[in-house]
């Protein structure tokens, strides 16, 4: 009998073997660039994906440590490796829930939504007013990343598109 001691990196892995390696199947958390996995609750990290215009949430537990996030920290969720991102984005609200038992630890809730947040949720659109007959999508981009408060790059964008 043949085990994956792993995760499939591409597609399915068959017979305990796959293309292009694995990975652990480890959850990553960080906060901003600062690993905090060691502090959250890995059972209850919770992703709601939902198909439609409502942006992507993620909720989870940790104990009060070191670090504490606060209200509008980029977040990042990983599965294997650092190069796996299944969820990206801010911390929407926190709470911290004092324990009734002398033995446990407080914990924090986190919630947090998707990056797309950003985009949708500016005061006021400009460019829902504007018609472009002539524009690359990569123009595009570059005017809805520039007309948000968000902080965003522009080195993820393929170049004329």
């Amino acid at each position: 009998m043949v085990q994956v001691y792993g995760e499939a990196i591409c597609h399915v892995a068959r017979c305990g073997a796959s293309r292009c390696g694995n990975y652990q199947p480890r959850t990553i958390i960080k906060l901003g660039a600062t690993d905090i996995s060691g502090l959250v609750h890995k059972a209850s990290i919770k992703i709601t994906d939902i198909i439609n215009e409502q942006p992507s949430t993620a909720a989870f537990e940790m104990r009060l440590g070191s670090v504490t996030p606060l209200e509008g920290n980029s977040l990042t969720i990983y599965l294997g490796t650092t190069q796996h991102p299944i969820f990206g984005g801010r911390i929407l609200s926190t709470s911290i829930d004092l324990p009734r038992q002398a033995k446990r630890y407080p914990r924090m809730t986190v919630n947090c939504v998707d990056a797309t947040w950003d985009i949708d949720t500016q005061p006021h659109d400009p460019l829902k007013a504007t018609t472009f007959t002539s524009v690359s999508v990569t123009s595009l981009l570059k005017i809805m990343l520039d007309e948000t408060e968000a902080t965003y790059t522009e080195s993820s964008i393929e170049p004329d598109m």
